[in-house]
């Protein structure tokens, strides 16, 4: 029996084989970077929902589809935590929990990029 994989997981792991590609890669490269255990199809409906998610671009080399991203790890990152955010109905408690979990060094680097911002200070 395998094991089903948590929400998500699966555009996950086509991400991180694109970003670790550095360029256009096809739909049967990504299987092999994944292990060659899924299906071409599997692979090749998981990144029609990237593009549909606007993550992934399709673009022709010679005659071929390559996919690429449409932005860096961090960007993804960035609106994954802001897109987590607006889900919340207590946005400033999860604010505080996320805060609490951050490194000092990441507390020291917030605070500088909150105060070149201009956000320093709380409403």
């Amino acid at each position: 029996m395998t094991a089903r994989r948590q929400p998500g997981e699966l555009e996950g792991a086509v991400l991180a084989a694109l970003w670790a590609a550095r360029t256009p890669v096809s739909t049967g490269a990504i299987q092999q970077m994944l292990g060659g255990g899924l299906a071409h199809s599997t692979v090749a409906t998981t990144l029609g929902r990237l593009i549909t998610k606007g993550h992934v671009e399709r673009v022709r080399v010679r005659r071929v589809w390559m996919y690429r991203t449409t932005r860096c790890q961090e960007e993804y990152a960035s609106a994954r935590m802001l897109a987590l955010l607006g889900q919340v109905t207590d946005q400033d408690t999860a604010l505080r929990h996320f805060v609490a979990g951050l490194s000092s060094r990441q507390v020291r680097l917030l605070r500088a990029l909150l105060e070149a911002a201009g956000g320093a200070s709380p409403e």
